[in-house]
């Protein structure tokens, strides 16, 4: 995170406050949103750029690694954002496979951390895989 441009504090005091509203199925959260088998479709609606939700912000989601370990602290990732982007973390190995199932294949996996824009001017996707040591 550049520390020359910190994320506005006061995003935080409105979430806390309960001045922001959902964005779409998404709470605007300071706090990651675990992803499993119950909720899956959320994320799978996400990766196959579904129509029964658009989001305004970024979401950011965290694979596991093959050990089942995340490949960085979500939860400090998500409090550092304050509410700019949704961070979503996979719960466990089933969750991988349902998502996998459920995106002809075309969920991240092993460690990645994926950003997907449901923007229609940026619908893209960013990818970055992380290795611990």
């Amino acid at each position: 995170m550049d520390r020359d441009f910190p994320t506005p504090k006061f995003i935080e005091y409105l979430i806390k406050g309960g001045y922001i509203e959902d964005d779409g199925a998404l709470p605007v959260s300071y706090t990651p949103i675990t992803i499993g088998t119950d909720n899956a479709d959320l994320m799978a609606d996400v990766i196959n750029n579904g129509s029964s939700q658009k989001y305004l912000l970024p979401i950011v989601f965290v694979s596991l690694t093959q050990d089942g370990k995340a490949p960085l602290d979500a939860a400090l990732l998500a409090k550092n954002l304050r509410g700019l982007a949704h961070v979503l973390v996979q719960k466990d190995a089933a969750t991988g496979s349902e998502i996998n199932s459920r995106t002809n294949e075309q969920n991240n996996f092993d460690g990645t951390v994926n950003v997907y824009y449901s923007n229609p001017k940026h619908n893209s996707v960013y990818s970055r895989q992380f290795n611990l040591q």
